[in-house]
């Protein structure tokens, strides 16, 4: 009888130990995935205090517009939720060095015309981001036809410079825009022509985010004037 005690004594042991074990590994989970219940309901701890700022210039608007197609990029996520908890990207950009160094293109788009937003959406456990980015060229010229036409069916990344003179990065590696061109002629002699380019993307992990004061990337020359 003794025995059969401790064998069952034993038996019970070793069933605590394993469920002790489970439920250490399921909490471990819970509190490390993003989006999971450990960055929301159980994970208040995380939250940090934003403080009201006043003073200083803090234009709206983007002056400058950078694109890079998404296969000169490594094979890696950039940018990543991590850099959305840092609130700014810092590091270097993962461009492809060989068998050419890539580099960003720069596109001259219409004043007063490139904006772009995020806004996250769904139900808690199930949320994302959606970002959303929209540029003009306000001409329909071959160089603007050409453009429109290389970028058919090729995901990109986008950096735009707001006037504050901030970067901001605008979709990611993982999941690319798709932008979507609209031309317009005009119906008469004074109206404008002009190509619409816009992208909205959801299931972001992170918003919209800016690079770092110190983070810079390569860009390719503009063409020379025609």
């Amino acid at each position: 009888m003794k025995k059969k005690l401790k064998d069952y004594g034993f038996l019970l042991g070793f069933l605590a130990l394993g469920a002790f074990l489970f439920v250490q590994d399921l909490c471990s989970q819970l509190f490390t995935a993003p989006g999971n219940i450990g960055d929301t309901v159980l994970g208040l701890t995380a939250l940090v205090g934003l403080r009201r700022k006043t003073g200083g210039a803090k234009p709206g608007g983007n002056k400058r517009l950078y694109i890079a197609a998404v296969d000169w990029f490594q094979d890696q996520e950039f940018p990543t939720y991590a850099d959305g908890l840092a609130g700014e990207i810092t590091g270097d950009i993962p461009l492809l060095q060989l068998p050419t160094p890539m580099k960003f293109i720069e596109v001259q788009a219409a004043y007063d015309n490139t904006k772009f937003n995020f806004a996250s959406k769904g139900k808690v456990g199930s949320q994302s981001f959606e970002q959303t980015i929209t540029f003009k060229i306000n001409r329909m010229d071959k160089e603007a036809i050409a453009f429109a036409t290389r970028l058919l069916n090729v995901p990109v990344v986008i950096i735009a410079r707001g006037m504050d003179n901030i970067n901001y990065v605008i979709g990611n590696t993982e999941s690319p825009l798709e932008l979507e061109s609209n031309a317009d002629s005009g119906a008469k002699g004074s109206d404008e022509k002009f190509i619409t380019f816009t992208c909205k993307n959801d299931g972001y992990m992170h918003p919209v985010l800016p690079l770092a004061d110190d983070v810079v990337f390569p860009v390719e020359a503009l063409p020379a004037a025609a």
